[in-house]
This record gives structure tokens, sequence and C-alpha cells, in this order.
């Protein structure tokens, strides 16, 4: 028989994680994807340039919100400031729609 733990300490994981949430947010993980994509960059360069900016992003914390997992407002607002500050490369925009595209008609059946 497994031991289990004494009720305080279950209650007091839970609050904590209740807490978490409180100071996370969710991003649309496509988008981020999307805003990278445009502009060129990895989860390594952004995290990368908000390292070189005073914050502290670690490419799992992008990872993390691409793919659906919360991360707290100061980590969004990081990656977001590097986003911000570099502009989409022209043409690219064009350019991953058309690979969408050609995706899509590759998966439609016949």
């Amino acid at each position: 028989m497994t031991e289990q733990a004494p009720d305080s300490t279950r209650r007091r994981a839970g609050t904590r994680r209740s807490a978490s949430l409180s100071y996370s947010v969710l991003v649309d993980g496509a988008m981020l994807r999307h805003q990278m994509r445009i502009r060129g960059l990895t989860a390594a360069e952004v995290a990368r340039r908000a390292r070189q900016r005073g914050q502290r992003v670690s490419e799992a914390t992008i990872s993390h919100a691409v793919n659906g997992y919360r991360i707290h407002p100061a980590k969004l607002r990081a990656i977001a400031a590097v986003l911000h500050e570099m502009e989409p490369l022209p043409g690219v925009e064009v350019l991953l729609q058309a690979e969408t595209a050609a995706g899509a008609a590759d998966i439609a059946p016949a």
C-alpha cells in the first residue's frame, strides 16, 4: 500500500497551482508561431534577443507558449517586445500562405 501525503500538503499544492494560474497567460500558439515565421525567427533567436534586452526568457518558455502551455505575463511581454522590434520580412507572408495552401492540397481527399 502506498502512503499518501497529509491533507495539509495536498491543499497547499492545490493552492499553489491555483495561484500560479492567476499569474499566467495562455498564448495563441499558432499566431505566435506565425509572427515568428514572418520575421524569420526561431525560438532560440527570440530567447537570445530577449536576453539581450535584459529579460530572462528561455527557448523552453517560447516552446511552451507555442504549444499551448501557460506562461508568465512578463515572459509574454518580453516575447512581444522582441517581435515588435523587428519588421516582418517582405514577401515572406505570401510564401507561407502558399506553403499552407500547398500542404492542404496534398492532404485533401481526392
